[in-house]
C-alpha cells in the first residue's frame, strides 16, 4: 500500500504536495464549494469539514471567515466544526469571540463551547467569555460558564463576572458559576463574598456548589 502511495505522489507531485485530499476532495475543491454562492453548498463544505475534524486544520481560516457568512446555517456549521477541532481553532479567536454576538442563539452557543478549546489564547478568550455570561438566553450562558470552567486557573480574569452571575435568575447557571469558581481555585478569590452569599442561596445544588467552590478556593 505504500508503494502504491509513493507512485502516484511521483507521477502528480503538483497535486500531493500542493493540493492534499480530505475526504475524497482536494483543498481547491473544498475552498471552491466554501465560496459557492448557493448556501446549500457553502452549508454541505463546513459541515464536510467538520466531519473531518482535526485533520482539516489548515480550513481553520475559512471556517473563521464563515462565521460571517448571511446564512445562519452556514454560520452554525462553522462554529460546530471549529468547536470539534478543539485547540486547533485558537486562530479562529477574533471570529468567535465577535460570534458571541450573532442574532443566532445556537451560533453563539456553539461559539462559547469553541472557545472553551482554546486555553493558549486565553487572554482573549476570557473577556469574551465574561462578556457572555450577561447574554439574554441562559444556554448561551450556561456554554459560556462551562467553557471558563474548562479553561480553570487560566480563566481567573474572570472572577469578579462569575461573582456576579452567582445572582443568575436561572438556578443551573449558579451552580454551574459556582463550579466554574471552583476550577479557577485560589485565582478566584475576588468571588469569595459572592460565594458565601451564594452558600445562602435558597437552592440546596447552589449551596452546596458555592460551599464546595470556598473550599476549594480557601484552601480548607
Amino acid at each position: 500500500m505504500k508503494k502504491a502511495v509513493i507512485l502516484i505522489c511521483a507521477i502528480l507531485p503538483a497535486g500531493c504536495s500542493n493540493d492534499p485530499a480530505y475526504a475524497g476532495k482536494r483543498t481547491s475543491q473544498w475552498r471552491q464549494e466554501l465560496h459557492d454562492p448557493k448556501p446549500e453548498v457553502r452549508r454541505a463544505a463546513v459541515a464536510g469539514l467538520g466531519d473531518v475534524g482535526t485533520r482539516a486544520k489548515s480550513f481553520v481560516p475559512d471556517l473563521a471567515a464563515a462565521l460571517k457568512d448571511p446564512d445562519e446555517q452556514v454560520r452554525l456549521r462553522a462554529a460546530v466544526a471549529l468547536w470539534g477541532m478543539g485547540p486547533a481553532a485558537a486562530p479562529a479567536v477574533a471570529e468567535l469571540s465577535a460570534a458571541l454576538n450573532d442574532r443566532s442563539v445556537e451560533v453563539r452557543q456553539n461559539a462559547a463551547g469553541a472557545l472553551g478549546e482554546c486555553d493558549a489564547e486565553a487572554a482573549q478568550v476570557v473577556p469574551a467569555l465574561a462578556a457572555a455570561l450577561k447574554d439574554r438566553v441562559p444556554g448561551v450562558r450556561d456554554a459560556a460558564v462551562k467553557s471558563l470552567a474548562k479553561l480553570g486557573p487560566a480563566a481567573k480574569d474572570a472572577a469578579p463576572a462569575l461573582a456576579a452571575a452567582l445572582k443568575d435568575r436561572d438556578v443551573g447557571v449558579r451552580v454551574r458559576v459556582a463550579y466554574a469558581l471552583a476550577e479557577i481555585g485560589p485565582g478566584a478569590q475576588a468571588a469569595s463574598a459572592a460565594l458565601r452569599e451564594a452558600a445562602k442561596d435558597r437552592d440546596g445544588g447552589v449551596r452546596s456548589a458555592a460551599a464546595f467552590a470556598l473550599k476549594k478556593i480557601d484552601g480548607h
